[in-house]
């Protein structure tokens, strides 16, 4: 099999990258800065969930997180 056959071979199977990998194949780094610098990070206080983000209460007798 030739070096071109064997290429086209391979870009015809398909990938077995994940999603993630996929995705990152194409990222420039100067999009991301922004995120990364930690100046910008939040500080302060934590907010408040709101509503529809809190918990339920849950009864401590039905928990099996606790042994």
């Amino acid at each position: 099999m030739s070096q071109n056959q064997a290429q086209n071979q391979k870009q015809n199977q398909p990938s077995n990258q994940t999603e993630i990998q996929k995705a990152t194949e194409n990222v420039d780094p100067s999009q991301l800065s922004e995120n990364l610098d930690k100046q910008n990070s939040v500080k302060g206080e934590p907010q408040d969930l709101d509503k529809s983000e809190n918990t339920p209460f849950i009864d401590d007798s039905l928990r099996t997180d606790n042994h």
